[in-house]
């Protein structure tokens, strides 16, 4: 079986278990087992994530270019502003400031098996935050807000 992330989580629960068979204060001053077999280093740990390689400048242009115009800022705001695609995907006109150059992240969709595609808070404080526009492409953004609808402030 190659699930690394399976074998890691049921090492690390088998590893609990035997820590507290051989626990004598866990068990009325007499151990279970004399010591914890479970010794392995890394053993609870499935391993480093892959490495992702940011796209190079080149690679972004291509990506932009081949967007449909209604998405381009999307891809822009993704790489210039370091924010998530469910960020994106809930931001609404009254969080982007064009007069102070900064995007109020509030709110973040999510897609869940049960309910369908939900928006929600961030998942931390931290996921709450302002993030400044870059002023090489505030333009892009004003121009993107001056030619698309809705008006709406929640739009």
């Amino acid at each position: 079986m190659d699930r690394p992330t399976y074998q890691a989580h049921a090492y690390s629960l088998l590893r609990a278990i035997m820590r507290t068979a051989a626990d004598p204060t866990k068990n009325n001053g007499t151990p279970l087992i004399p010591y914890n077999p479970c010794g392995i280093s890394g053993g609870g740990s499935s391993g480093g994530k892959r490495k992702i390689r940011p796209a190079t400048v080149e690679e972004i242009v291509t990506i932009v270019q081949n967007m449909p115009d209604k998405h381009r800022l999307m891809v822009i705001l993704a790489d210039s502003c370091a924010l998530r695609f469910g960020e994106l995907g809930e931001l609404r006109r009254m969080d982007v400031d064009t007069k102070n150059a900064v995007i109020h992240v509030r709110r973040s969709v999510v897609r869940s098996k049960s309910a369908g595609v939900v928006a929600k808070a961030p998942k931390s404080e931290a996921g709450i935050r302002d993030v400044p526009i870059p002023p090489d492409i505030l333009e892009a953004v004003i121009e993107h807000r001056r030619n698309t609808r809705p008006r709406d402030p929640k739009g």
